[in-house]
């Protein structure tokens, strides 16, 4: 055991132990409730999208009937939000530092009601520390809408557990937490598409004021400045770190997938993930009868 891999299981275990001692009892009991969606798509196929630019090169036509996931602000692509999503996701803290009185968070927080109302299946996904905001702002549906506690460090593939009743684990992008949803879910096969993994352009362009396009819908000017305003909390060295452990968190989960038989394929046609294999997404579906090219 590497000296990363064991001060991750330390960490990991002292989150435990905290969770034990300090966890709230009506946080635990919602989090239980997500044992209901266990293996509930046992065997089956679903495609988790990004919100990389890529998207605008594929046809998602290919994607109805298809089990889908999106994730953060998806809701703004009007071609997304024509495939019906059942499930989606919200993780990173920074959607949920909401001012009334500024009209960029007001605009972002129109597309979270948005993306828990867009139709009468999609099922949210929020973090447990987030059940005020959740209820406060009308975000709350009955049966609907579920939580994740993300805290632990995820430290190799052999000890990887989906279990998402409980702790699990921290990720650096959405669409990893929305891969261990999955899992957990029972899925044998995840496809990515968006996943360009183009964090680190769109954060050097907020940071630098400078048009950000870097997404598979179109930035509004509220948008574009509460991006510059978020950025400018850290530094661009802590970005580039935190980007860093995004890339590794990929290949933790590629060989965890691995490990469990399970096919995790990137389909995005522009990519920085070269450590999950590639098919296109023409090769995966085939339109007439939805079978394997």
């Amino acid at each position: 055991m590497d000296l990363h891999t064991l001060i991750d299981r330390l960490y990991n275990g002292a989150f435990r132990i905290r969770n034990l001692t300090s966890t709230p009892k009506f946080q635990k009991e919602i989090l239980l409730n997500n044992k209901r969606l266990s293996r509930i798509h046992d065997g089956k196929r679903c495609f988790i999208l990004g919100n990389g630019p890529s998207l605008k090169n594929d046809d998602l036509n290919l994607l109805k009937g298809e089990i889908i996931f999106t994730v953060n602000q998806a809701y703004r692509n009007i071609s997304l939000r024509m495939l019906s999503p059942i499930y989606h996701l919200w993780v990173d803290k920074n959607f949920f530092e909401i001012n009334e009185n500024r009209p960029e968070d007001l605009e972002l927080l129109e597309c979270m009601r948005q993306s828990a109302l867009s139709s009468e299946e999609i099922c949210c996904f929020y973090p447990i520390e987030q059940y005020d905001f959740i209820k406060k702002y009308g975000l709350f549906i009955e049966n609907r809408t579920f939580f994740l506690n993300p805290l632990f460090h995820i430290d190799g593939y052999r000890h990887f557990n989906s279990d998402i009743s409980g702790i699990t684990y921290s990720m650096g992008t959405v669409v990893q937490n929305a891969i261990i949803v999955s899992i957990y879910m029972g899925f044998k096969e995840i496809f990515l598409l968006g996943c360009d993994s183009t964090g680190i352009v769109n954060t050097l362009n907020a940071s630098m004021r400078v048009d950000n396009n870097e997404y598979g819908y179109i930035v509004t000017d509220n948008e574009k400045h509460r991006m510059e305003k978020m950025v400018a909390k850290s530094r661009i060295i802590d970005y580039a770190y935190s980007y860093y452990m995004t890339l590794k968190g990929f290949e933790y989960l590629y060989q965890a997938c691995l490990y469990n038989n399970i096919s995790l394929i990137n389909c995005s046609s522009t990519t920085v993930l070269d450590m999950i294999p590639r098919m296109t997404l023409a090769q995966v579906i085939k339109k007439e009868n939805n079978e394997y090219v």
